[in-house]
């Protein structure tokens, strides 16, 4: 199969906790065809037989859609900016980053167990989990005790892969990954700080890709990996995201594909069916006006929540600049005294 002819859903992140841009939203790739589905702020995207399940952030829900359109939906009360989710042994997995945690839920929504790192509130940022040999698999961006002690590049070669099963870290020294995924016995993690995709192969060879963007979201097929290059949310002007097209190979990029949103979280192929269906009949597949009037409302919320944020730092560069001026003016003084 070419990558012309391959058929992808896309999960972009929008704004939520005072970070990102925009609403983020759920994209079809089809037969040059782009079609935005919705402007919902979304993470995780799993496919499981015939249905693929998203994680729409701006509403704390699981929602699966089939060649039918919207076929599940369920809030996972106790999930904290929930990012991925898999389906095994007929639980649903999520990543509760906002609370440290992994949990698992029945077909309900009711939480039938979970998993905490150390430290409080979003400490590690757990983001992307995996399955291989029936294992778990989840990056982390480092072991920090304090809520969000990750950011400002502190993150930097101290992120990590960690089988949950084992408690045994299989990759180390990566900068804020996502997405590790085995692919043909070789282990595939986003390296996203550093705008780079690392391939670790079964003989422990590691090989880095170097990409046009921060990497995340990995689909994959016989010949190509496909890999979300989003932009940088410190750029002032939005525009757009990418998909690497990535020979297996030679692990060389031939070509990009444009997304509509200036994030990606996660990439998955579907046949050409059930993209058709998505594109011919898009109104099968939005959520409905109840919940689209609460992500407005809660769009609102976020906003204002970044407003309050960006004031609060204006005043306080204001007060550092001010005590240092004192601090300047109280030394020129002694300096003068002498």
């Amino acid at each position: 199969m070419s990558y012309q002819t391959s058929s992808f859903l896309v999960s972009c992140v929008g704004a939520y906790a005072g970070c990102g841009n925009g609403t983020g939203g759920f994209v079809c790739i089809h037969n040059d065809k782009t079609v935005v589905i919705d402007e919902l702020d979304c993470t995780g995207l799993y496919q499981d037989n015939d249905t693929v399940y998203r994680f729409v952030r701006a509403l704390n829900k699981v929602v699966g859609y089939n060649k039918e359109g919207i076929k599940y939906t369920i809030r996972l009360q106790e999930v904290k900016d929930g990012h991925d989710l898999i389906i095994k042994d007929n639980r649903i997995i999520c990543v509760s980053t906002g609370t440290n945690e992994i949990h698992w839920y029945d077909c309900l929504g009711n939480l039938v167990k979970k998993w905490k790192a150390d430290g409080e509130g979003d400490a590690w940022h757990l983001n992307s989990i995996s399955i291989s040999d029936g294992e778990l698999y989840v990056s982390a961006f480092g072991e920090f005790k304090e809520h969000r002690g990750w950011t400002n590049n502190r993150s930097k070669e101290k992120g990590f892969v960690l089988n949950l099963e084992s408690g045994k870290k299989v990759l180390e020294n990566l900068s804020s990954p996502h997405h590790p995924k085995y692919i043909n016995g070789n282990l595939l993690v986003c390296n996203s700080l550093v705008d780079s995709l690392i391939v670790k192969s079964s003989s422990g060879k590691v090989n880095k890709i170097c990409l046009n963007g921060f990497t995340r979201g990995i689909a994959y097929d016989n010949n190509y990996l496909y890999v979300g290059e989003s932009q940088n949310r410190k750029m002032q002007e939005k525009s757009h995201s990418s998909i690497a097209i990535i020979e297996l190979k030679t692990l060389q990029v031939i070509d990009r594909i444009k997304v509509p949103f200036s994030e990606i979280y996660e990439i998955i192929l579907i046949d050409s069916e059930f993209a058709k269906k998505i594109v011919e009949e898009t109104e099968k597949y939005v959520l409905s006006k109840s919940d689209l009037t609460y992500f407005r409302n809660q769009l609102i919320v976020e906003s204002r929540k970044a407003e309050k944020l960006r004031k609060h730092l204006e005043i306080m560069k204001k007060k550092q600049t001010y005590n240092l001026a004192i601090k300047t003016k109280n030394k020129i003084k002694k300096i003068l005294k002498t």
